[in-house]
């Protein structure tokens, strides 16, 4: 068996240590949120913001076209066309 008594004892104080950093973290943190809003506010300009919205009513705008007229052919009177310009073209193939 192993005499403990021969071992110092080794008292190891943490809540000074996790004040420490407690601390640093929240200093941290506080630096990030100014970096970041410092960021946000280089990039939330006026002009850049109307230039973002500008460029994303434009992208949808033409996905909006696309898709009407992906759906006038599909189901709607472009579809009906196509399908007499086919009828009248094989008609002519079969005579």
């Amino acid at each position: 068996m192993i005499d403990k008594s021969i071992f110092p004892i080794i008292r190891i104080e943490l809540e000074s240590m996790r004040h420490t950093l407690q601390l640093a973290i929240s200093q941290h943190l506080e630096n990030m949120d100014e970096i970041i809003q410092k960021e946000i506010d280089k990039v939330c300009t006026p002009e850049n913001v109307a230039s973002i919205v500008a460029q994303a009513a434009d992208k949808e705008i033409k996905a909006a076209i696309t898709n009407a007229i992906h759906d006038f052919y599909r189901y709607g009177e472009g579809r009906e066309a196509i399908k007499e310009v086919v009828r009248k073209t094989l008609r002519n193939v079969e005579a």
